[in-house]
């Protein structure tokens, strides 16, 4: 198949949606690919002489992880804050869309009676929404249009002195809301309001002042 021209593909169904652009994509990946008889060899393309090293990994995964990220580990906040937020951008907590690719079967939709996603838990949500727009009121910074916004340049306008403290404030209301999510399913706690939330991440970010 791979030494022919064009290539020798066959499919059994219809290539339907994005399957067919995905289906191009990996054809145009092939053409880069030279076959030849010789032994095959293992060799790492990021560094020069082409031998492993947990350095150039580690540098490359820094280097392709958005703005936020190359910080996380840095931020001054418990470590346990700084894995959720990894998880979070990673899409990877139970968020009621999560919860159904594990075959859960309960509802799918946030206290707001919308479909509960990140994006709209910790954006779009009208709870959410009331929270960073305290935030822009106090202190002038308007809120992330989306989580890639969030994860990404969202502060560049920001003066560097300003966004170490402002991530240790993200941290906290993000932990806040998702603790208020959390209570509101597993501990049946009334219907949340954005006067839990401030206080809440507010006191979690003066513990955090001691780090």
């Amino acid at each position: 198949m791979l030494r022919s021209a064009p290539l020798n593909i066959g499919f059994r169904r219809i290539l339907a949606d994005n399957k067919w652009i995905r289906s191009l994509h990996l054809v145009s990946r092939r053409m880069s690919v030279h076959l030849s008889d010789s032994e095959d060899t293992f060799k790492w393309n990021l560094i020069d002489y082409r031998c492993f090293t947990v350095r150039s990994m580690y540098l490359d995964l820094l280097n392709g992880q958005t703005v936020f990220l190359k910080y996380i580990w840095k931020i001054k906040v418990p470590l346990k804050i700084r894995i959720f937020i990894w998880f979070l951008h990673r899409k990877e907590i139970l968020t009621k869309d999560n919860l159904v690719k594990r075959n859960w079967q309960g509802s799918t939709t946030c206290f707001c009676d919308q479909e509960e996603t990140i994006q709209h838990l910790f954006i779009s949500c009208p709870f959410a929404k009331i929270i960073w727009r305290i935030v822009f009121m106090t202190f002038n910074i308007s809120p992330p249009a989306n989580m890639t916004s969030l994860f990404g340049n969202w502060l560049n306008e920001i003066p560097k002195k300003d966004k170490g403290h402002i991530r240790v404030g993200v941290c906290g209301l993000l932990w806040a809301i998702w603790n208020v999510h959390n209570d509101l399913i597993f501990n049946k706690k009334s219907f949340p309001s954005f006067l839990q939330v401030i206080p809440m991440s507010t006191h979690w970010i003066h513990l955090w002042s001691y780090l």
